[in-house]
């Protein structure tokens, strides 16, 4: 329960409350990377004060906010020097890892130091049950977006990741049929309907029946759906057995 809350304060703080300039100026500028670092501490900084003890709340947040300063930078200085598509994608991927790991070892050494809200979420199955959802739902938006997006420049051999490898792609229909094929199948998985998500695959096909007559825009197509359905269905399961 805990780690979810910390999952999804990262997941605003990394991908909605940062800014698409942000992300691309702070591998420009270091002080880009600061402010980032900020807008991170403050946003764990609310969210431990409502798990936490205040005098952990606040060593928990500066620990998140600190590392991941470092791994900006350290990200940002690799990305200067390594701007092929399959760099950048296994560049996003470390780069999320780490901070996971960060994630785990705060929830980990901070476990004695719950109180209030902390003590009452990590005994309510209710609780537990729609900050997951909520979680899941975070994570298959634009955090979803930009790995389908690395993905499938990293095979198809595109550019547009290396220029901007951390914003949402353009608001097209494409991103919002993505978005909304992941969030459809997680929702049938969630409700054990999972004959039906055959029928969000073909709907979409349909859809671009005729566009798969061009065997490039076929191959891109079937490796961004393809992404976009495993990151919904690994996802979801996951979520459906922790519920």
């Amino acid at each position: 329960m805990i780690p979810t809350c910390l999952l999804a304060a990262h997941l605003l703080a990394d991908f909605y409350v940062q800014t698409d300039r942000m992300a691309r100026r702070k591998r420009e500028k270091a002080a880009w990377g600061l402010i980032h670092a900020g807008v991170v501490l403050v946003v764990f900084l609310a969210v431990c004060f409502m798990l936490y003890r205040p005098g952990t709340a606040v060593l928990a947040a500066l620990a998140v906010g600190g590392t991941h300063l470092i791994i900006d930078l350290i990200r940002a200085a690799w990305d200067r020097k390594h701007a092929k598509p399959i760099q950048r994608l296994a560049s996003f991927v470390t780069d999320q890892l780490l901070h996971g790991g960060v994630l785990a070892a705060v929830w980990l050494i901070a476990r004695p130091f719950l109180c209030g809200l902390g003590l009452r979420l990590a005994c309510s199955q209710t609780a537990r049950a729609a900050v997951l959802i909520l979680t899941l739902l975070i994570a298959l938006c634009k955090p979803a977006s930009i790995l389908v997006r690395l993905t499938l420049d990293a095979v198809a051999g595109g550019t547009q990741a290396a220029e901007k490898p951390d914003a949402v792609p353009d608001a097209n229909a494409g991103t919002v049929i993505g978005i909304l094929e992941r969030i459809i199948t997680a929702v049938l998985i969630l409700c054990g309907q999972y004959s039906a998500v055959g029928l969000v695959l073909t709907a979409k096909s349909v859809a671009r029946f005729k566009q798969l007559e061009d065997r490039d825009f076929a191959e891109k197509y079937l490796i961004g759906t393809l992404t976009s359905l495993a990151l919904a269905l690994i996802a979801a399961v996951a979520v459906k057995h922790v519920i």
